[in-house]
């Protein structure tokens, strides 16, 4: 019993030492990324200054630069869940997705009903995405690969509407998010002639493309558009059939 003490001393060193070394190393390709970002942002300034070009693209591709860091920061989290034991991650992803996919009834049930399908879902039949204020989520030219669900954050849903008559109220609030107007190259001609363009919001658990899931090769009706830094999920249609 002593040297199977002692076995599981050094066993619990061992496994300690090692996550320790693998949370180390992932703050420091953190700091790395920032230190990394810091140097294009003066390769920039110095090309920029040097070619005299405008204020207002540099200013651009400043807002860009900053943009790309800021989501590589908020995604960074993901890596450092990767140190856990498989088993608390799958546990872990459970607890926290099952809260929005519960707005589904569908899923709700499934949830209630099979606590260990639910487990499976949430840790491999789901994508977990992050977007900035104005990111494209999808649009009409986009791949269907699921249902979308806005677990933090808010968005707008732009699509062309078979029933609603021009100058209703969705069209005249339209009006008043002109800068997240954008062209659905996956549109034809008659549809953008013959239908108004509406828009819909969509908060936090609210879903979007839920016919992805079950009808074979759906295709985007409209464009789907973070307002504001949002987190969404994605339920795979390949891994969850």
């Amino acid at each position: 019993e002593r040297w199977l003490g002692i076995f599981g001393t050094c066993m619990a060193l061992l496994s300690g030492s090692l996550f320790i070394s693998i949370l180390t190393n992932t703050m420091a390709e953190v700091a790395r990324e920032r230190t990394r970002t810091t140097k294009i942002l003066q390769a920039v300034r110095r090309y920029c200054h040097t070619y005299s070009i405008s204020y207002a693209y540099t200013r651009q591709m400043k807002r860009y630069v900053e943009r790309e860091h800021r989501r590589n920061e908020i995604q960074s989290h993901m890596s450092l869940l990767q140190t856990l034991p498989e088993g608390m991650v799958r546990e872990l992803f459970q607890e926290a997705r099952s809260r929005t996919l519960h707005a589904h009834a569908f899923f709700k049930e499934m949830g209630l009903s099979d606590p260990g399908m639910e487990l499976n879902l949430c840790s491999q039949a789901i994508n977990e995405l992050y977007y900035l204020a104005g990111d494209v989520i999808f649009d009409t030219t986009s791949k269907a690969e699921g249902m979308y669900q806005i677990a933090a954050g808010h968005g707008i849903y732009f699509f062309w509407s078979q029933s609603e008559p021009m100058g209703t109220q969705r069209q005249k609030d339209f009006a008043n998010h002109k800068k997240f107007q954008g062209v659905f190259g996956g549109a034809s001609a008659r549809s953008q002639n013959a239908f108004p363009m509406v828009q819909t919001s969509v908060e936090a658990r609210g879903y979007v493309a839920e016919a992805a899931l079950w009808v074979k090769a759906w295709r985007h009706q409209g464009q789907l558009q973070a307002l504001i830094e949002s987190r969404a999920l994605v339920v795979s249609t390949e891994l969850l059939f």
